[in-house]
């Protein structure tokens, strides 16, 4: 691959990590703001998911986001 393709890919992923991360956060606003008692069945089993997976999700956000970060430095020290 040519050294901007390779730009284009850990700046996606990288955006890919902000994206997920932006959604956790998000997620743990919605989830703090809404009470059980006033969504459907469904939906309380979704947030209680959501409860008590963020920390897995925003761990996984972040490290995707500094492995593109370091591919991004590493592409633009190559080029």
């Amino acid at each position: 691959m040519e050294s901007s393709s390779w730009v284009e890919v850990a700046g996606v992923v990288t955006w890919f990590g902000v994206l997920g991360m932006i959604v956790t956060a998000l997620a743990v606003v919605a989830v703090r703001l809404v009470r059980a008692q006033d969504v459907p069945a469904y939906v309380q089993g979704r947030a209680r998911w959501w409860a008590a997976h963020n920390v897995g999700f925003l761990v996984a956000s972040l490290v995707v986001t500094v492995g593109g970060i370091c591919a991004l430095m590493a592409a633009n020290l190559a080029a």
